[in-house]
């Protein structure tokens, strides 16, 4: 039997093809979030990652016994209606439709307990207890929540720099984000800031972390305190007395310093939650939970 998975994230959409052991292709493809490119668009970039995942796992449509799909917004109608329509169109199989969280969880625990917080575009914690009590924390938005995450590092990092060239002080990063995004100069960045979005900025600041710019080591260390914070949170919810804790998403995977930072606030306010470093693939948990409810 063979089975197809879907990670769709804010960016990219990642397809993973396998049979019930093991992995028989991956792909990433452009993004199928409806807010973000629209209908058109999303289902262009869907149709062509899925068919270029079956065609280098040697398959057809035909051949796939199951589907799972991880998205965010999954709970909305008219989201959950177009998806499952274009994954009618793509598959005779049924396409189980979860939250891109819920794929998240199972690969870092397999249904087992434990608290994962995931870090790319925005951000959440979610946690399952020994008793199957879930909770959860964050995920509400860049105007209400989503700290630690590749946008909220952008940011703060642009706050923090206009901050100190007010002061007159020497910002470094300033010029290489603008010379980064060909902005021309920084007052673009200002006058564009209503739609602009701050986790472009997220490469650069990583890049000159580790080039020793103080601003950009400063604002990454925060986000994992941040991200850690909310860990605890949701590990305080389910009254977790011990625990596992995972991350997920871009920030843990390309930002050294924000793991750093996330351990040393687990060890400094949750010595009762031991993080587990392993690095967490969403689509891959998209893939058990299909051969799951296959069988």
């Amino acid at each position: 039997m063979y089975f197809l998975a879907i990670d769709a994230g804010g960016t990219k959409t990642e397809v993973a093809v396998g049979d019930e052991q093991q992995v028989l292709s991956r792909e990433v493809g452009g993004s199928i979030k409806l807010p973000n490119v629209g209908p058109e668009a999303a289902g262009a970039n869907l149709r062509e990652v899925v068919v270029r995942a079956l065609s280098h796992a040697g398959l057809t449509s035909k051949q796939i016994n199951g589907a799972c799909i991880g998205m965010s917004g999954i709970s909305r109608a008219d989201i959950r209606d177009w998806l499952t329509q274009s994954m009618a169109e793509l598959l005779p199989a049924k396409a189980t439709l979860v939250g891109d969280q819920e794929i998240a969880h199972y690969a870092a625990f397999l249904g087992e307990p434990g608290v994962l917080v995931i870090a790319g575009t925005g951000s959440i914690a979610i946690g399952k207890s020994p008793e199957g009590k879930t909770a959860r924390c964050g995920g509400w938005g860049a105007k209400f929540s989503d700290e630690g995450s590749a946008y909220w590092i952008g940011e703060l990092a642009v706050r923090k720099l206009f901050r100190l060239r007010d002061r007159g002080a020497e910002v470094p990063l300033l010029p290489r984000i603008v010379e980064d995004l060909a902005l021309g100069n920084a007052d673009r960045l200002v006058s564009a800031q209503e739609n602009f979005d701050f986790a472009t900025l997220f490469p650069t600041i990583c890049k000159t972390a580790e080039e020793g710019d103080l601003t950009a080591w400063y604002v990454l260390s925060e986000a994992g305190r941040e991200l850690a914070d909310m860990a605890l949170a949701v590990a305080q919810s389910l009254c977790l007395v011990r625990g596992t804790v995972c991350g997920a998403g871009s920030v843990f995977r390309y930002a050294p310093l924000v793991r750093s930072a996330f351990r040393g606030a687990l060890v400094a306010n949750a010595a009762h939650l031991i993080y587990d470093e392993k690095l967490v693939e969403p689509v891959l948990g998209a893939l058990a939970m299909a051969r799951q409810a296959h069988a």
